[in-house]
């Protein structure tokens, strides 16, 4: 069930588990590195690499404010919609 600002309802944010985005890739970390090292651009590794960790540091700021939220009887910072407020609301 969703709720009428578009995000999921109290009753299925209770039972969500936030989910991980992968690690980035050493590998790809590691051509990075030799690529600039070298004097070589590229912008699609270069993007793909910086997307990889803003998902990853997104999900796991997600995990960190729901482990926290879950600590405080169910009230949770909404990201979309301002400061924390209770869940069951």
């Amino acid at each position: 069930m969703r709720s009428s600002r578009g995000g999921a309802g109290a009753d299925e944010m209770k039972n969500t588990k936030p989910s991980w985005n992968p690690r980035v890739s050493r590998h790809k970390i590691w051509r990075l590195y030799q690529n600039d090292a070298q004097g070589i651009r590229d912008e699609a590794l270069v993007d793909d690499v910086g997307i990889s960790l803003l998902l990853r540091v997104e999900s796991c700021r997600t995990v960190s404010e729901a482990q926290a939220g879950s600590l405080r009887r169910g009230i949770a910072k909404d990201k979309y919609y301002g400061p924390a407020r209770n869940r069951h609301d």
